[in-house]
């Protein structure tokens, strides 16, 4: 079963009104500028005629479009809207966590720039570089009220 909306007027009638209150408001506007009176109507006249008849067909298109109850609409802007919220959020994701790596890479980079410049000034100062080994140890909290406490790791790097 169908549920058609009651209409006051057919779109196209609508449409219709729309055209001539619009032409009637134009012709009476150009009656002003040009200062043009003639003696059937007045351009005061014409422009109130005009206003008035376009006021009266918004308030009808108003009305049909509420007794249309059409919420499609604003369901279908609400799933756009919806949908690019989703899609910024994920470009949102997507640039944070590029930040982040970026950042990482930026600190490996700076690390190794300083341990370069560490090799660097060690060779001028007569040393001879081998290589670069990692020590790492780790140590049991002791004590009274440490025993549930984590063991503490240190790592730290040798230039031999």
């Amino acid at each position: 079963m169908s549920t058609k909306a009651k209409k006051f007027l057919p779109d196209n009638v609508i449409e219709l009104l729309f055209g001539l209150g619009a032409s009637i408001v134009i012709i009476g506007a150009l009656m002003k500028i040009t200062h043009y009176n003639p003696d059937i109507i007045s351009s005061n006249t014409m422009l109130s005629i005009g206003l008035i008849a376009e006021a009266i067909i918004f308030a009808i298109a108003g009305i049909q479009g509420y007794m249309a109850g059409d919420s499609s609409v604003e369901d279908k802007g609400l799933q756009t809207i919806e949908a690019e919220t989703q899609s910024l959020q994920k470009a949102v994701d997507q640039t944070v966590s590029g930040l982040s790596s970026l950042n990482k890479n930026l600190s490996a980079a700076a690390a190794a720039t300083q341990l370069q410049d560490l090799i660097n000034t060690t060779i001028s100062e007569g040393w001879e570089f081998v290589t670069i080994t990692s020590m790492s140890t780790s140590v049991k909290a002791t004590g009274c009220g440490k025993s549930n406490a984590p063991a503490l790791k240190t790592s730290i790097q040798l230039l031999i």
